[in-house]
């Protein structure tokens, strides 16, 4: 028989009459923790691509554009968690099974009540529901979370259940930060936001299960991910990763010479034979050295900006 119990601030199991500590708990308690740390102090200053930090509502990648790139069709797949929305336009785009990684610890609590929204919600109550400029008193009601977290993991329900106790209902919207704030642009780059590409989502949706989460710094790929794929997706990562936060010098790699040597010498190895990797920029980034490193180099249309896309290939 197991029973839990908490000692100094730590969490126990007692197994057999022996105390252990339960990790994978304090774990989820730190996590609660700093979930409640940020919604409560909105203007709280969190790295942008820390262990730690507000979670993305919405992508900036153009999921049509990326698709023609690199064919999600049938392909076993590796992608950032972030907003979730690489995820779910892969599975809409036909991918065959898919992995998500993201640094941020709690991207994985939103990810997976979000695709919990999509499996149980109307289109009209999952807009209202998931996007803040809709309609406020439905965006990320409480009511409608406490409904949505029942049919997902155990330490998942958890998570809403313990922060929902302990937050200002009025608040939560501050543990999610959306880059674009435009419907109309939100449905040219990411299908599932429109009506139809909806329902088709959904319905694929619902006969999967919730995918794979692993949290993890991708600079230290090869101690976390163990399997092979056909496309790993490293998003805007690199870019991100060299812009000046206060915990820049902590970081493994830093430019752009260190990050292809790692993708060429450690994340290339995890591709299926004919795979891709994908780096995501903004278009003033400078890509000229991947070019001569054998990346190609494509450019995405995304509304009015143009970004790049650079696709190493096996």
């Amino acid at each position: 028989m197991l029973n839990l119990n908490k000692n100094n601030g730590k969490i126990y199991i007692l197994k057999r009459g022996v105390y252990m500590i339960d990790i994978k708990q304090i774990k989820l308690q730190n996590n609660i923790e700093e979930a409640i740390y940020i919604t409560n102090n909105k203007d709280c200053k969190t790295n942008y691509m820390g262990s730690y930090s507000k979670i993305v509502g919405s992508t900036n990648e153009n999921q049509y554009q990326i698709n023609d790139i690199l064919n999600f069709k049938d392909k076993k797949v590796l992608l950032t968690g972030s907003s979730a929305d690489q995820y779910l336009s892969s599975i809409f785009f036909g991918s065959r099974e898919e992995t998500i990684y993201d640094i941020n610890a709690l991207a994985e609590f939103y990810i997976y009540l979000k695709i919990s929204a999509i499996r149980n919600l109307k289109y009209e109550d999952f807009i209202e529901f998931i996007l803040p400029y809709i309609n406020k008193e439905k965006y990320l009601n409480v009511n409608l979370i406490k409904q949505l977290i029942y049919e997902l993991p155990p330490y998942i329900k958890e998570f809403w259940i313990s922060y929902l106790s302990e937050v200002d209902s009025s608040k939560i919207g501050n543990l999610v930060s959306f880059l674009d704030n435009d419907i109309s642009n939100i449905k040219n780059k990411t299908p599932y936001y429109i009506k139809e590409n909806y329902y088709t989502l959904k319905k694929i949706l619902t006969k999967k299960d919730y995918p794979k989460f692993i949290e993890t710094d991708i600079s230290y790929f090869e101690y976390s991910i163990k399997d092979n794929y056909d496309i790993i997706s490293l998003s805007n990562i690199i870019e991100c990763n060299q812009q000046p936060f206060d915990d820049v010098l902590e970081r493994k790699l830093y430019t752009d010479e260190e990050w292809i040597e790692y993708i060429k010498t450690v994340i290339y190895k995890q591709l299926n034979s004919n795979g891709k990797i994908l780096v995501f920029q903004t278009i003033d980034w400078n890509s000229e050295q991947y070019v001569n490193e054998g990346f190609e180099k494509y450019t995405i249309n995304n509304n009015k900006e143009k970004n790049i896309a650079l696709v190493l290939k096996k």
